[in-house]
C-alpha cells in the first residue's frame, strides 16, 4: 500500500523550522498537520510514503479562507519563491518537512518519495529510488516511466 501526503499543508510560517523551530511569543501556526500522519500512515500499512508540498495559489486562499478559517497568507514570506504562478515554500523549509517525515520512514522500513515541481531535483538525495521521484517503478504493476523520460 502507498501512503500519500499530498498536499502538505505546512503549520509553520517558511523558515520555522529551517531555522531551528524554536517558538516565540505570539508564533503563529495551523495545526492541520502533524508530523505523527506519518507513524500513522506506517503503521496502517504503508510500504511507501510519497510527500507533496502545498502549492499557495489564489483558489487555494479562498478554499483555506473559507473552509478552514485561515487562508495562510502569512505563512509566506521573503523565504518563499515564486514558480510558475505559485508560492511555494523555500527549499530548505521543505527539505526539514522531507528529512523529518523520511526519519519516520527510515525507523519503520518504509521507503520515501518527494513530488516537487519547482525543486524536484534538490530532493532526489532524500528518495528511497533517486531514479524515480514517484517510487513507482517496480511498486505499481504496469508503470514503466519516470519524470524524466
Amino acid at each position: 500500500m502507498k501512503g500519500r501526503i499530498s498536499p502538505l499543508i505546512p503549520n509553520r510560517r517558511d523558515g520555522f523550522y529551517s531555522e531551528g523551530g524554536t517558538e516565540t511569543p505570539g508564533e503563529r501556526s495551523f495545526p492541520y498537520f502533524t508530523f505523527e500522519l506519518a507513524e500513522a500512515l506506517c503503521d496502517a500499512g504503508s510500504r511507501n510514503i510519497l510527500v507533496e508540498f502545498l502549492r499557495f495559489l489564489p483558489f487555494v486562499h479562498r478554499w483555506l479562507g473559507a473552509d478552514a478559517g485561515d487562508d495562510l497568507r502569512w505563512m509566506l514570506n521573503e523565504r518563499s519563491v515564486r514558480h510558475e504562478g505559485a508560492w511555494h515554500f523555500s527549499a530548505e523549509e521543505k527539505r526539514a518537512y522531507f528529512e523529518r517525515i523520511r526519519e519516520v520512514c527510515l525507523r519503520r522500513w518504509v521507503q520515501f518519495s518527494v513530488c516537487d515541481d519547482a525543486n524536484q531535483d534538490a530532493f532526489r538525495d532524500l528518495w528511497t529510488n533517486p531514479d524515480d521521484c514517484c517510487n513507482a517503478l517496480g511498486n505499481i504493476p504496469g508503470f514503466a516511466r519516470t519524470y524524466k523520460a
